[in-house]
């Protein structure tokens, strides 16, 4: 196939990249470094062979891609989604980016349940079950993964009552229902409602204050 352009690759707006993006015949395009393109000899305009494609596609980017995850992993955990969209950031293809992910998946590298049931265990004290659940949802956490973990660490007594979490926060508000009047309990019942506290927790909490 022929090679029609080579072009620097951005990573970000006002970022340099030592990554090149690769054009190819059939709207295909890989993304390497300077010195992959001068080890399989890609220049504009001349063919690239099939059988180095094929090398480059199947086997440099996937693990190349592994050693991104493993480097990202180093330093702390990330959901599936967060490290597919790591790897698209740094144009690597569809193919190299399922093959890292499986391998890591395989060595329990990524795991969904156990960040979700960690991202809990550390939030837990500070947000309610719904801002968490939002929060693991836009992370590409499906929702029974994350019932199933509130679940879990529930039956282990891992997570405490919403209702304390509610009063702790209206104690840090210097909230006191002696002398709150209307216009303070509608203010402080607001904020937890946009918090996802429920009614009747909201409710409880408020006067438990007294």
């Amino acid at each position: 196939m022929i090679v029609l352009s080579i072009k620097p690759f951005k990573l970000q707006p006002g970022k340099k990249s030592p990554k090149y993006v690769v054009s190819l015949e059939g709207d295909k395009y890989i993304v390497l470094y300077r010195g992959d393109l001068s080890k399989y000899s890609i220049r504009e305009k001349e063919e690239l062979s099939e059988d180095a494609y094929e090398e480059i596609i199947n086997h440099l980017l996937p693990k190349r891609a592994e050693s991104r995850l493993l480097h990202l992993l180093e330093k702390k955990d990330y959901t599936e989604q967060q490290l597919r969209q790591k790897l698209h950031e740094g144009g690597y293809p569809e193919s190299a980016i399922d093959a890292a992910i499986m391998t890591m998946k395989e060595y329990n590298y990524i795991n969904d349940e156990r960040y979700a049931n960690r991202y809990i265990q550390f939030q837990i004290e500070k947000k309610t079950k719904l801002q968490l659940t939002q929060e693991l949802i836009r992370k590409g956490i499906r929702k029974e993964l994350i019932t199933e973990a509130f679940q879990h660490l529930e039956e282990e007594g891992t997570i405490g009552d919403e209702m304390e979490l509610a009063v702790k926060l209206l104690e840090k508000r210097h909230y006191s229902y002696d002398v709150a009047d209307t216009k303070e309990y509608a203010k402080q019942y607001n904020y937890l409602q946009r918090k996802g506290f429920s009614v009747s927790t909201i409710q409880k909490a408020l006067n438990k204050m007294s």
